[in-house]
């Protein structure tokens, strides 16, 4: 009790201490950061599972053209699993004399599994949410866009097939919508019973059926293990863990990033605390003296120091979280724009594992120094000795601490053995141009007045602490100048991909005919398309003459463009986004070729020179792949697995697509575009876009954040590392005082060692920053990027004169309010 009561007194004497300020404040920050960034990631990976859930409204689901087998759904029931089917086809509803095809799904009241259907009882009433109800018998719920195409309202009778059903609902929105469908026209929602009414399922219809199932992992991987032999080429599985749109895989890249980035704060945060701890303590020599004048033994002054050090870290620690936690509700109000559901609530995780890091952190960077302070003996009080230095093996604990931590919060040994390797280089680098900038300016600069030398000669004496500083310092502005160019970057990476006026429609099943005058039409109202791309569906058949399954082996049933027709097109000029990576796009004297994507060819195994063969309506179709392109599937512009040779596909029907944009205005178009041309089906993708955009908007907030906190750790870092040199630069000015040194020599003397830290420190940030940007853009984004080349050059100046700055405000305290006296007092 009396040591508790004790460490409580020297803390609270200790509280205007400037380097116990700094180490708390070093605390405070670092943990802020780091309980925040891994909240938000946490925040993030839970609603993108949430939202992948959502959108398919299952764990697993079954895809199949043959309905689901009786006995497979009766294994699900005694493995307690939920389960629920659907039926989707494409049919024409007629209302009075207008016609429109719709996507017919066919449900039971067990639907969904996850999420809920949006309904509306009439066009732009409140919407509201149903679960587990299917229409009832004769009715169905049908979207807006659907009722418009046959100027139809609630209440309406419409006609599909034999039967008639009356509107009860306006569908607004139901899981499996959130993505691009393979059915392009509007939805409409009935009763499972009520498809035999139609009499529409007949022998060679193209009919989806989809089992939907929800439980734990193991329990559906036994289920498919135990009907895995029993599926056909026509079934295949996918679960709530495949990709299923392009925001998530954005969402996804933007992971990656954040997990980066909260790797680049944990090492900064350990490297701050090291410096703030380490001034801190090489303070206390002369009280551990003054202890054991009074007979303190190793083990008081072990325990005094750890209990204090461990109580005001305690208390740093827990401001922290609570200022980490204090962004909650910003980072949940931005999410709930992006996705569309309520976000998890409080997630407790953060908080014990930033508890848990940044106490382990703070033993880990205090144990060498208490340990070095215990040996202290009362001769200190009359002769100054120096604080023993960590052991390399205590800083290699601290590494592989971080190392341990960074693999708690990103689960990735590869990208954490990357970084840590990035982090050695950099620190190699760092002890190299610190050693050759010295000899450079010893050797080469040798001319400078001596005044100049002080400076160097400091940061020579006490090398290990430079390099320390450097290396905070450094990696403190690497960070930020990597984030500031990263947010640009992606920023006009992505308004690349959604201009102001990207195409939000999709024109599908357009005549061949009917192009130009859909183009003039177009073009009449002012509204901005795309060009048309021809279509002619075709399946996959074979590769260098043996049969997919032949040649593939089971990794046949697993590759999606081998279990469905896909879109074949062609082109006489490369698409702007492609680019060849293999081959060459027009071969002279070819009669026919075709062009694979990139992604396809990877997961058929083929190459430049062999051939595919394509099953088109009745006929095999065999070419030559004489080219390999890297498509952007990001880019929301019509893209295709294989392009021909134009003329190739013209024994074929064929129908063409186009994109267009509409404003907000010009919506009402719709319903003349359907009226002209009421065989065309209009697929509205704007939801995508807007959802994209805010995405995008908030991850730009994230990056700004980031790049916030960062340039405070580099405050911190430059702050200390002014301050670490203090008392020995007011010792060497009073006594270059007593010496007539005048103010300029003496700020020369001041500002040296600063600026020349600053300017190594600038050199590696931009460099290293440099070469991460290129990395990335170049290996991981694909985009051409041009670096700043004028201000990256002018960064190291700038640095050096703002460190070499800040260290003249901190001066003119320490240093020029001192009187010569002092020096003899010393």
């Amino acid at each position: 009790m009396l040591m508790w009561r004790f460490i409580l007194k020297h803390i609270w004497r200790d509280r205007h201490q400037t380097s116990l300020i700094w180490l708390v404040l070093a605390l405070i920050i670092s943990v802020a950061g780091i309980t925040a960034i891994q909240q938000l990631s946490g925040l993030i990976s839970a609603s993108l599972h949430q939202q992948t859930l959502y959108l398919k409204g299952a764990d697993s689901i079954l895809t199949s053209s043959i309905p689901i087998t009786p006995n497979w759904q009766k294994k699900a029931h005694r493995l307690r699993l939920s389960q629920t089917t659907t039926v989707r086809f494409l049919s024409m509803m007629t209302h009075a004399s207008h016609m429109q095809l719709a996507d017919v799904k066919a449900i039971d009241s067990n639907y969904p599994l996850y999420g809920h259907i949006t309904l509306a009882n009439n066009s732009g009433d409140k919407p509201y949410h149903l679960d587990h109800q299917a229409p009832q018998i004769g009715q169905i719920w049908a979207s807006e866009a659907l009722l418009k195409a046959l100027h139809a309202h609630v209440g309406d009778t419409l006609r599909l097939g034999d039967a008639t059903f009356k509107v009860a609902y306006v569908l607004i929105n139901e899981p499996q919508q959130g993505v691009l469908n393979l059915l392009p026209a509007p939805v409409l929602i009935m009763n499972q019973q009520d498809v035999t009414r139609t009499h529409l399922i007949q022998p060679g219809s193209v009919i989806y059926y989809q089992w939907l199932l929800k439980g734990s992992i193991k329990t559906r991987q036994a289920l498919q293990q135990s009907i895995a032999a029993e599926l056909t080429p026509r079934q295949s599985w996918r679960t709530s863990r495949d990709k299923a749109s392009i925001v998530e895989t954005m969402v996804n890249n933007s992971l990656v990033y954040l997990k980066a980035g909260l790797f680049l704060t944990l090492l900064l945060a350990g490297l701050v605390i090291h410096m703030a701890m380490t001034g801190y303590l090489q303070q206390q020599a002369l009280k551990v003296a003054l202890l054991r004048s009074f007979g303190a033994t190793h083990s008081f002054i072990l325990r005094f120091y750890m209990g204090h050090l461990g109580m005001s870290g305690l208390g740093a620690i827990l401001t922290g979280i609570v200022l980490g936690y204090s962004l909650q509700p910003v980072w949940v109000y931005g999410l709930k724009r992006v996705f569309d559901f309520d976000i998890a609530g409080f997630i407790w995780q953060p908080a014990v594992v930033s508890l848990l890091a940044a106490m382990g952190m703070l033993v880990i960077c205090a144990m060498p120094y208490v340990w070095s302070l215990k040996r202290t003996d009362a001769r200190a009080l009359f002769f100054k000795t120096a604080t023993s230095k960590p052991s390399f093996l205590a800083q290699t604990l601290a590494l592989c601490f971080i190392a341990l931590l960074a693999y708690a919060y990103m689960q990735s040994w590869p990208l954490v053995a990357g970084l840590m390797l990035m982090c050695v280089f950099y620190t190699a680098l760092a002890w190299g141009s610190l050693n050759l900038m010295l000899w450079v300016i010893k050797h080469v600069f040798a001319w400078l007045p001596s005044y100049w030398q002080f400076g160097l000669t400091h940061i020579r004496r006490r090398l290990n602490i430079s390099l320390l500083y450097l290396i905070s310092l450094g990696l403190s502005l690497t960070s930020l100048i990597f984030l500031i160019m990263l947010q640009q970057t992606l920023l006009q990476h992505w308004h690349h991909y959604l201009p102001k006026q990207a195409p939000n429609f999709f024109a599908l099943n357009i005549e061949p005919f009917q192009v130009q005058s859909l183009t003039h039409w177009l073009e009449r109202q002012h509204v901005q398309s795309s060009f048309a791309y021809p279509i002619v569906r075709g399946r996959i058949t074979a590769i260098n003459g043996q049969p997919v399954s032949q040649a593939l082996g089971e990794k046949a049933r697993h590759i999606s463009a081998l279990k469905r027709e896909l879109s074949l097109s062609w082109r006489a000029t490369l698409p702007a986004d492609n680019l060849i990576t293999a081959g060459r796009w027009q071969v002279p004297g070819t009669k026919a070729w075709l062009s694979v994507a990139e992604k396809l060819a990877h997961s058929l195994h083929v190459h430049v020179g062999d051939t595919l063969s394509l099953r088109i309506a009745n006929q095999t179709l065999t070419l030559p792949i004489t080219s390999i392109r890297q498509v952007d599937w990001l880019n929301f512009q019509p893209n295709f697995f294989i392009l021909l040779k134009p003329g190739a596909l013209d024994a074929f029907p064929a129908t063409y697509l186009l994109n267009f944009y509409l404003n907000p205005q010009q919506h009402a178009l719709l319903a003349q575009l359907k009226n002209k041309f009421p065989n065309i089906s209009i697929i509205d993708i704007g939801a995508i876009l807007s959802t994209t955009e805010r995405m995008l908007q908030q991850a730009s907030q994230v990056l700004t954040f980031m790049a916030l906190l960062n340039l405070s750790l580099s405050l911190l870092a430059a702050l200390q590392t002014i301050l670490s040199f203090a008392k020995d630069k007011q010792q060497e000015t009073n006594l270059l005082k007593i010496l007539g040194a005048r103010q300029k020599q003496l700020a020369i003397v001041r500002h040296s060692e600063a600026a020349l830290l600053g300017f190594i420190s600038g050199l590696l940030a931009v460099g290293c920053a440099l070469a991460a940007m290129m990395y990335i853009t170049h290996t991981l984004l694909s985009i051409t990027w041009q670096p700043p080349w004028l201000v990256l050059s002018l960064l190291p100046f700038i640095i050096a004169t703002a460190l070499g700055g800040l260290n003249g405000c901190i001066s003119t305290r320490y240093y020029q309010q001192a009187v010569s006296l002092n020096a003899y007092q010393t």
